[in-house]
């Protein structure tokens, strides 16, 4: 009985330290906020995804919210990069560190630049349908049939 006892007290006193060396490692926070370049109006809903600097695994991913803000959350120690994309937008990337010493990273705010492209002119070109239905009657237009090219009324 007493071996017993001293084998579940050992174990509980190694589980103890190694949760403890577990704890010591941390997690951080980074949070920001995104705007647009010009007219410094926050980016609702933009994208901004982490990923490790050493293996550029992705980590997570987050939204902006209404007022451009977002944050990273129970974000292990180590070196990160992300990269915030959002339609009509060039995307943006930057890189912090996060340490025992720094836990809570504030990005200054990120301002994106407007992608306007002008293009030359757009043609829009439509067909109406060969067959036209009516109250009282069915319309088969035969010059757009492709069986009818080559033929005469009566082959079609």
């Amino acid at each position: 009985m007493r071996k017993f006892t001293i084998t579940i007290l050992c174990i509980f006193v190694f589980t103890n330290m190694y949760s403890a060396q577990a704890s010591e490692k941390g997690k951080g926070t980074a949070k920001g906020t995104v705007k647009e370049m010009n007219s410094e109006i926050p980016v609702m809903y933009a994208n901004i995804a982490l990923f490790n600097m050493t293996d550029s695994s992705f980590c997570t991913a987050v939204m902006s919210d209404e007022t451009g803000q977002f944050i990273f959350e129970e974000i292990p120690f180590g070196d990160y990069y992300f990269e915030i994309d959002y339609i009509g937008y060039k995307k943006y990337s930057s890189s912090f560190v996060l340490t025992r010493d720094n836990k809570q990273i504030i990005i200054d705010t990120v301002y994106l630049e407007l992608i306007a492209e002008l293009l030359n002119e757009v043609v829009i070109t439509g067909e109406s349908s060969n067959i036209k239905l009516r109250a009282d009657k069915k319309v088969i237009d035969v010059k757009k049939n492709l069986s009818s090219k080559g033929g005469s009324a009566s082959d079609a």
